[in-house]
């Protein structure tokens, strides 16, 4: 009987254990490892805004401008100053945006030291 307990106490452990939410920080890394494919050579913030997440990415390069993308990774909004396509929030985001920057690479454009949050470089 108290072997039967027991077992029938592991297996509810294990199926709520499985079926947890995601904690935030693995849904960040798995966004921001996305993101690193093209941003490897770049930069990535992570921003809060209104109670949403968004990230924003930018290659080290003069006049590359930035996109921005939802809690998901996907494209929200694009920031080429160059061209004149600024969407409306990529000032919302400097403004207002509370951002950390996840990832940099060494020796870029901006004089900035390299930040690698999540070991993305390992």
């Amino acid at each position: 009987m108290k072997q039967s307990i027991f077992i029938l106490i592991l297996l509810l452990l294990t199926f709520s254990c499985k079926n947890a939410p995601q904690k935030t920080e693995d849904k960040d890394l798995e966004v921001v490892k996305k993101l690193y494919e093209n941003y490897l050579e770049g930069e990535i913030k992570k921003c809060e805004l209104n109670g949403k997440t968004y990230y924003v990415g930018s290659l080290n390069a003069p006049d590359a401008g930035s996109e921005i993308f939802d809690a998901k990774g996907q494209k929200a909004g694009v920031c080429y100053y160059n061209t004149n396509q600024v969407d409306p929030l990529c000032g919302q985001l400097d403004d207002g945006g509370n951002c950390e920057v996840v990832y940099r690479m060494g020796q870029n454009i901006w004089g900035k030291e390299a930040v690698d949050k999540y070991g993305l470089g390992n």
